[in-house]
């Protein structure tokens, strides 16, 4: 009679332990509310300020017809790399080394010779 008394109280401080954990304790707004002393709008704003200051620079072409409106066709400028394939990324010597076995610790022209 006792276990079947204690089963019972276990059974219902669990469900109870649910119902809280499920319904008391959530999180349901992910942004803080007017109320809360914090103007989403002044944040919102500070944030896009923050963003617009980051600095841009398009380093591909866009190909396209030459009377598509749609499409920028302007090339990038001659001499122009894009940063994964210049000499100086450390990513490009540490993925000649694993696909390649490159044996060098840089990516001067003369050592990249020896991939070709």
């Amino acid at each position: 009679m006792a276990n079947r008394r204690n089963r019972t109280w276990r059974n219902f401080a669990a469900a109870l332990l649910l119902i809280w954990a499920v319904t008391g304790n959530a999180q349901q707004v992910p942004q803080p509310l007017p109320d809360q002393g914090i103007n989403l709008q002044v944040t919102c704003s500070r944030i896009l300020q923050a963003i617009e200051q980051i600095p841009i620079f398009d380093d591909h072409g866009h190909p396209g017809f030459a009377d598509d409106s749609d499409v920028d066709a302007m090339t990038s400028p001659p001499g122009s790399t894009p940063l994964r394939l210049r000499s100086d990324n450390p990513e490009l010597v540490a993925a000649s080394k694993d696909l390649f076995s490159y044996p060098y610790e840089d990516a001067t022209p003369e050592h990249l010779q020896s991939l070709a």
